[in-house]
């Protein structure tokens, strides 16, 4: 994991093996930062995606807070599985039907 920070925008680019731990890992160098207005998680080098590592992804996308969050470098189905969480694009997709989500 590379982390480059400019300004208020942080860039986080991920390789090799995404699974739990590095969910874990990715939370917790997030919580390290200084306040950012923009998390840029580029997954374009990461080779081997456990599907396992989706729902902690998702908790940790939908309690970012303030930061706005982008997503690079997913598949179609990574990003149709966050998609099921509730997420688009790394926030809280908007309910098409005005319920509470």
């Amino acid at each position: 994991m590379v982390i480059e920070a400019r300004g208020k925008a942080v860039v986080v680019r991920l390789g090799g093996r995404f699974a739990a731990p590095e969910v874990r890992r990715l939370a917790e160098s997030l919580r390290s930062l200084a306040p950012v207005a923009l998390v840029t998680l580029d997954f374009g080098a990461v080779r081997e995606f456990d599907p396992a590592a989706i729902a902690p992804l998702a908790e940790l996308l939908g309690s970012a807070g303030a930061a706005r969050v982008r997503i690079r470098g997913l598949t179609a189905h990574q990003a149709r599985l966050l998609e099921y969480f509730g997420l688009r694009d790394g926030a809280r997709a908007p309910d098409p039907g005005g319920r509470a989500g």
